[in-house]
């Protein structure tokens, strides 16, 4: 093109091709990138629980290990160290007392005994407990005198254990050992107008002091900042001021330090100022836990001032924004590293990913802010992230511990120990987040990761006499340090305990952990917390597109008239190369959610808890039959429409039976009555599941006789209703019912080599068939075709008539080798499997949806699916990721699925519009199964989790709070919006469908909260005297019915809900498999006539 420039355009590309070219070539660069961020998911190896690990995680067994290796370790401590009273930790390899930590605290202060007091309380070893508070307040420790300590170490570790053991106890002994630790202290405080000293040297009292008692030289930002919680706490028990004055005076004197956005230098001068020219900013060793502390004194205090909430809102912001790093452009996780210029983003470019241990207690910091700003849905997931990082350097180990600094390695794709801090001291600060990530989200797999590391620790920290840290981690020899940490007591270990203890065992709004996990009263609760975000700027790109405007605007230099002079060309070039990199930092930290912009539904931690499962199961009930009195669905449907027995479902505005689905189904089925029976049988009503047994096998039902019916529906809501029903009962009625519908469609299935006929003329037997009106000979929908398979299996399997399972097993055949792209199909075919239009259209809403919901149910109900069976399901489930995914907006985590011409396009996907049917909702329940069998897949875990918070979200957003058929997004209003032509509500299950398999998968509470809204919504919505009835025109202000009250709402939307909030046992999903109707099969896991559990 360039040597041959036939156009004006192509000439002027050729005469400016130094300035156009690299722009085009960044500009592909960019896009690659993008691209790549929109549709790759994490290529690191990762540690994924098999669904049944997470499933039989016993609770007790690992509570009991925690316990018994926190008796172990004491026990040892008291032999080797305590009992002679000669140190303060435990070298288990010299089976003496090490020394290190006197430098810090002092010989002889017994600090494992006072750390660990508030552990054995909680853990409730009471033997325990009173051995080591015997030993501190017998007057074995020895008297701070004459000695050299760190004011942090001996707050945190001292005064804090006493502190944390007192809460528990209210022992006037305890508290008069803090405050003898705390007075020791004072002269740390005593130049007002300075940082408190850290290095402080204590002589017996009324001794001259020397000059050198203060480190003149340093001030630790940690060291000075973490000092709040205990001096406060020892003020409100003991009502004397001065503790809280000492530490509120240097706080107020820290925060007015120089500092950017919100970040302060690592070390400091005694006033405060940048030690250096060029200061380093850390949230790792030196600056950690006064991050920590700016979140947990507003979570200590009664009624935080807005202040409080300004300062850590301001760091944690900037942490994400300026100290964080992509592990690599195709991967979901984070680094949070020491930076010299924060907010510079081309240093954060250029940085790599590494990281210290101590960074890992981030994960919990931000978990904890989130409890007190349930709308920062952006802190919660950067939680989730650093702690996957967390983990992984675990994982990665070759011994499974976490080293004390790791760094990405690009070329293993693993986390790697940096060879000069290659050791693990028993630190808690990974075990520490995913504890709190545990409490927050409920999610299982951060179980499974504590146990993972539980033993790790076991087997390569354990010697005959303690625990010790390991140095060389790398090498396969064990060099152990000689040190059982006292905050392996304090912390380690307490974490782990917490970690398998339901939250009610330490209700986190009545408890603050200090940074060594004591104990400490509050009388916050969460939920009413300040949430005002004041003067926080959300957009990392907002400065450097100000500044380019202004560049652009004030051309000074020789550079800006070239500029202007060829506008058309470099100008255009140089705006997008601008974006590119603007919408790669979005998708590096925005995503990440700096500022939610779409409106969301916080689940605050107080609505979570506040779900009563009792009351919603009996609320769903009630809504499904109720007293005669409530004359609600079940109840109406008998008087309306099932005792005339004239019709299918109910319109319960006419007070008559619907006749919608007869052209679907043939008149006076009963089709809600079939479709309702495992429902009742479910949700265990007795009287309404016989009374619905004897309706539809008393030959009150129309025969199929005359009339035209549709395979799928018939297959789906009659012969799946009665399976369904007959799975719980073995009535042979039932099971007769269901043979009767399938020879009865038959003929869909009756010619060889083409796919099942749809559309059927059920003749009378034995009469001659009319020609050319029993096959729909345009064309099938793929849905039609592909969503047969398990019903007509499981009735050959139960009747031993494989007639049955060949025809549906055929026809599968036959669609599976139709013309597809990566696995997915067209959504009209010809009956032989060719694509109807030369232009077809993909789909995974109407049309096509259940057809890829059986690929992967297919293989959940088989014992043992065939390699092919996954491959299909595989192939399908990651093209629609990539192929038929659309990105809500550049700063958003939302997804949506939409229909496609050419699938794989990915032109075609930049352009799409973000317009979603409600029937695509169900696709987030069946990646949730096809995660549950491949756990390592992740990616489709974290896809449901997406697609189903859109499909939420478009619930959220409407004005009755249901969702509509179709929906868009509209980036002005920044909401999802009903398609005016399509804006109705006919008590589809879809969402309600994903939001249960999540729940089910994950155990998040905010499923069930989310359950619970749309469940509120529909009950206002939807109820009318008679009934419940689907909605028209749900943008507008008046409630228009559409006269239905569809059989899968019994069958369906009630049963999801009635399971959203049943314990996972109450129906197993390695038994049962639900087909699209929600109709109940046993799977070949289970024993074919094994009855449901309870």
């Amino acid at each position: 093109m360039l040597q041959h420039p036939v156009s004006r355009g192509f000439r002027c590309i050729n005469r400016h091709k130094t300035f156009v070219l690299p722009a085009i070539c960044l500009l592909i660069f960019g896009l690659y990138i993008c691209m790549h961020m929109r549709h790759l998911m994490i290529d690191i190896e990762d540690d994924s629980p098999s669904f049944s690990e997470l499933r039989y995680l016993d609770d007790s067994q690992m509570t009991a290990a925690v316990k018994e290796m926190t008796r172990f370790a004491w026990r040892n401590y008291v032999k080797y160290c305590a009992r002679p009273y000669t140190g303060n930790d435990l070298d288990p390899i010299k089976r003496a007392c090490s020394p290190v930590p006197d430098v810090l605290l002092g010989p002889r202060q017994l600090v494992t005994a006072v750390d660990a007091l508030d552990t054995f309380a909680i853990m409730e070893m009471h033997e325990e407990f009173e051995e080591a508070r015997q030993m501190v307040t017998g007057g074995k420790r020895a008297a701070l005198s004459n000695v050299t300590v760190s004011v942090f170490e001996t707050c945190i570790r001292l005064l804090g254990g006493y502190l944390g053991a007192y809460s528990f106890t209210q022992d006037s002994r305890l508290l008069a050992e803090a405050v003898a630790v705390a007075d020791r202290l004072a002269e740390s405080f005593s130049d007002t107008r300075s940082l408190n000293r850290n290095d402080l040297v204590l002589l017996k009292k009324n001794s001259p002091r020397p000059n050198s008692t203060v480190d003149f030289e340093t001030k630790l930002l940690a060291a000075t900042g973490t000092l709040y919680l205990e001096f406060v706490y020892l003020s409100h028990i003991t009502g004397d001021k001065k503790y809280e004055q000492w530490v509120t005076r240097n706080h107020e004197l820290l925060m007015k330090a120089p500092n950017v956005q919100g970040l302060y230098p690592m070390e400091m001068t005694p006033e405060g100022m940048p030690l250096t020219p060029d200061p380093v900013y850390s949230a790792g060793g030196g600056g950690d836990s006064f991050y920590e502390y700016l979140v947990k004194k507003c979570l200590y205090s009664k009624n935080p001032d807005p202040k409080c909430t300004r300062d850590y809102t301001a760091a944690l912001d900037s942490i994400m924004k300026c100290m964080t790093v992509q592990v690599s452009p195709v991967s979901d996780l984070l680094c949070v590293v020491n930076v010299k210029k924060p907010c510079n983003a081309k240093q954060q470019l250029n940085a790599t990913c590494t990281m210290e241990h101590l960074t890992c207690f981030l994960g919990g910091t931000y978990a904890l802010a989130y409890m007190m700003n349930p709308h920062r849905t952006d802190w919660l997931r950067f939680a989730e992230r650093i702690t996957h990082t967390c983990y992984l350097s675990y994982f990665h180990s070759p011994i499974g511990l976490g080293p004390e600094i790791f760094k990405y390695n690009a070329t293993s794709r693993k986390f790697e120990a940096d060879p000069d801090r290659d050791f693990y001291i028993l630190r808690p600060e990974t075990i520490e987040s995913i504890y709190y990530l545990h409490y927050v989200t409920g999610h299982k797999k951060y179980r499974y990761w504590g146990k993972k590391i539980l033993l790790a620790i076991n087997a390569s920290t354990r010697t005959p006499t303690g625990f010790s840290g390991v140095h060389k981690i790398l090498s396969n020899k064990t060099i152990f340090d000689n040190t059982q940490q006292s905050f392996f007591l304090a912390e380690t270990l307490k974490y782990l305990y917490l970690l398998f203890q339901p939250n009610s065992r330490l209700s986190l709004d009545q408890w603050v952990l200090s940074t060594e996990a004591h104990l400490f009263p509050t009388v916050l609760r969460v939920s009413k917390a300040i949430r005002n975000l004041e003067g926080v700027t959300n957009d990392p790109g907002s400065l450097l597109l100000d500044t380019v405007q202004t560049m652009l605007q004030q051309p000074t230099s020789r550079g800006y008239p070239y500029l202007f002079r060829h506008t058309k060309i470099v100008l255009p070039a140089i705006c997008l190369l601008i974006l590119m990199p603007y919408l790669y930092m979005h998708q590096r930290y925005m995503i990440i959610g700096i500022g939610p912009l779409i409106p969301d539904d916080a689940a605050t931690d107080l609505k979570l808890i506040d779900i009563n499962e009792a009351e919603m199961t009996v609320a769903v009930k009630e809504m499904t039959s109720g007293p005669v009195e409530c004359r609600f669905a079940w109840r109406n449907y008998v008087k309306y429409c099932a005792r005339p027995y004239t019709g299918n479902d109910l319109d319960p505005i006419k007070r008559a039976c619907s006749p919608v689905p007869d052209v679907l189904l043939g008149p006076r089925q009963l089709v809600t009555a079939v479709d309702a029976l495992d429902t009742f049988a479910l949700m265990e009503m007795h009287e309404e599941f016989e009374e619905a047994r004897q309706m539809v096998t008393g030959g009150k039902r129309a025969a199929l006789s005359n009339v035209t019916v549709s395979v799928f529906e018939t297959c789906i809501r009659l012969l799946g209703g009665y399976l369904g029903a007959y799975s719980f009962t073995q009535d042979s009625r039932l099971l007769a019912e269901a043979m009767a519908v399938a020879d009865r469609l038959a003929e869909s299935f009756s010619k060889p080599d083409s796919l099942n006929r749809n559309r059927l003329l059920l003749w009378k037997k034995d009469l001659p068939r009319p020609r050319n009106l029993t096959v729909d000979k345009e064309g099938t929908l793929l849905a039609d075709s592909g969503t047969l398979y398990l019903e007509f299996v499981y009735l050959s399997h139960i009747t031993g008539d494989k007639k049955y399972e060949q025809w549906v097993t055929r026809n599968h055949e036959l669609l599976m080798k139709a013309p597809n792209v990566q696995g997915l199909y067209p959504m009209e075919m010809t009956p032989e499997g060719m694509p109807l239009t030369p232009d077809p259209v993909y789909s995974a809403g109407g049309g096509g949806d259940s057809f890829y919901e059986y690929l992967v149910k297919k293989c959940l109900y088989s014992k043992n699916p065939d390699p092919k069976c996954t491959r299909d399901y595989t192939a399908a489930l990651d093209s629609i990721m990539k192929c038929m995914t659309v990105q809500v907006s550049p700063v958003s985590d939302l997804l949506c699925v939409v229909n496609v011409k050419k699938p794989c396009n990915a032109k075609q996907q930049l352009n799409a519009t973000c317009t979603m049917e409600h029937l695509t909702c169900f696709l987030g329940g069946t990646y949730a199964l096809a995660y549950m069998m491949n756990p390592h897949r992740t990616d489709w875990l974290r896809f449901a989790e997406r697609i189903t918070h859109t499909c939420y979200l478009s619930y959220f957003h409407s004005p009755i709070g249901l969702g509509p058929e179709i929906f868009k997004y509209n980036a002005t209003s920044r909401k999802f919006e009903a398609d005016p032509d399509r804006d109705f509500y006919i008590l589809r299950p879809e969402t309600i469908e994903s939001i249960y398999y999540l729940h089910y998968v994950t155990g998040h509470k905010k499923y069930r909260y989310w359950g619970k809204k749309i469940l509120l919504a529909i009950n206002a919505s939807t109820r009318t005297p008679t009934g419940f009835s689907g909605v028209h025109k749900i943008l507008s202000n008046k409630t228009i019915f559409d006269n239905t009250q569809q059989s899968f709402f019994l069958a369906e939307t009630l049963k999801y809900l009635y399971l959203l909030f049943q314990p996972n046992s109450r129906l197993s999903l390695d038994q049962w498999v639900l087909s699209t109707e929600a109709h109940l099969f046993p799977t070949g896991i289970n024993p074919l006539r094994s009855r449901m559990h309870g």
